[in-house]
Parts: C-alpha cells; sequence; structure tokens
C-alpha cells in the first residue's frame, strides 16, 4: 500500500540531507562517521534538487530514475551499517542503521507514480 504523495516524499529527502548534515555535531561521532554522513547528505541532497517535480530547482532526473537512484543509496547505506559492525563503531552502526531503515520504510510506502512529471 503507498501511502505518501512524491511531493511529500521530496520533502522528506529535503529534510533527510538537512538532518544528516545537523546530526553530525549533535552525535558526535567519529571520523569515519562524518565522512559518510557528508557524502551520502551531499548526494541526497543533489538527487533532491534534480528530480523532475515542482519542488525542485533543476528538474534534471525523471522520478522513475529517482526510485532507483534512491534504492542504490539504500544498498549503499546497508554497506555503510556494516561497514561501521566491522569496525565495532557502534554508535555509528546505530545511527546508520536507523536511518537506513527509516530509509527503507519511507521508500517502501512511496507513490512514486503520484508526481506531476
Amino acid at each position: 500500500m503507498k501511502l505518501i504523495h512524491f511531493k511529500l516524499h521530496l520533502c522528506l529527502d529535503y529534510l533527510f540531507t538537512l538532518f544528516l548534515v545537523l546530526a553530525i555535531p549533535i552525535f558526535d561521532l567519529e571520523f569515519q562517521a562524518k565522512v559518510a554522513s557528508y557524502g551520502i547528505a551531499i548526494l541526497y541532497g543533489i538527487l533532491a534538487v534534480s528530480t523532475h517535480i515542482s519542488l525542485s530547482f533543476f528538474k534534471l532526473v525523471p522520478v522513475a530514475s529517482h526510485k532507483m537512484i534512491e534504492l542504490f543509496y539504500l544498498f549503499l547505506l546497508f554497506v555503510i551499517v556494516f561497514f561501521f559492525y566491522r569496525i565495532e563503531d557502534y554508535r555509528s552502526y546505530n545511527y546508520f542503521g536507523s536511518i537506513a531503515l527509516i530509509e527503507v520504510i519511507v521508500w517502501t510506502v512511496t507513490d512514486f507514480k503520484s508526481n506531476e512529471g
């Protein structure tokens, strides 16, 4: 069941990008987690501002491509989660694991066909 309109999803992408940047000093993350968080924020920010919908600035990426790119980002998030688990940085592991779980839920309940194109 798709519960979230794509416009709301894009607003959540903007908020997610802002959260990733602001959470670094709040959670006092290690250097590798800071780099990963800034990197993901940059990727999500670029995707959000370039998706072809009224809330974005550049309108370069079609919504179907946005969906697939974000699926790749989710895979990347899970790779990061397992990386921090392997190096036993459990604060970063929990941080990125929570982010990945929330992103999976948002991605799953978003109606990607409810866009303006």
